[in-house]
């Protein structure tokens, strides 16, 4: 029986020296797994950080693209537009060169309406001068008055304002 009870506790030191080989090993495992597998964890993190960065750069490009794109397109119309009137400018004989410029500021200029129809005459459009108005006004001195007809007796006084460019054909 001695012998019985020495081979059971010879079994049980063996089953319990397997067991803790087992829980050291399993110890072990894990001191050496668990911080590779957070490192590698960490690194996929990483990467996906990364990756996702340059797809964000990616969809700001294509969205830039697209936009160039239809910025090109508009830049293409009007090129065209402006190679149209290029062209009808040329034909109508309005090339810059052939005319010289000047500013006109009339400013609430108090004038009779004879001398006001002299002046509207002046910038009259004729095919060798035009005035491209920035601002006109004329308005009448008496709020009684209408701009049109008068009444007997009012003053013939009206205020004109002429802002603009009137430009002249050279002489050939």
């Amino acid at each position: 029986m001695r012998a019985q009870v020495q081979q059971q506790f010879v079994l049980s030191c063996q089953k319990t020296a397997r067991q803790r080989l087992a829980v050291f090993s399993v110890g072990v495992c894990s001191a050496v797994l668990f911080p590779l597998l957070w490192v590698s964890l960490n690194q996929s993190h990483q990467q996906q950080a990364e990756r996702e960065k340059t797809l964000n750069a990616i969809q700001l490009s294509l969205s830039q693209l697209v936009d160039v794109e239809r910025l090109y397109s508009v830049f293409v119309e009007h090129n065209a537009e402006l190679k149209q009137l290029s062209s009808d400018i040329e034909q109508r004989g309005l090339v810059p060169a052939d005319w010289t410029m000047r500013q006109i500021k009339l400013s609430k200029l108090e004038a009779t309406r004879a001398e006001a129809e002299v002046y509207l005459d002046s910038i009259a459009q004729s095919p060798t001068v035009y005035f491209i108005p920035e601002r006109f006004e004329a308005k009448v001195a008496d709020s009684k008055d209408d701009l049109f007809r008068w009444r007997q007796g009012s003053r013939d006084a009206v205020f004109v304002t002429i802002l603009g460019r009137y430009y002249a054909r050279k002489p050939q």
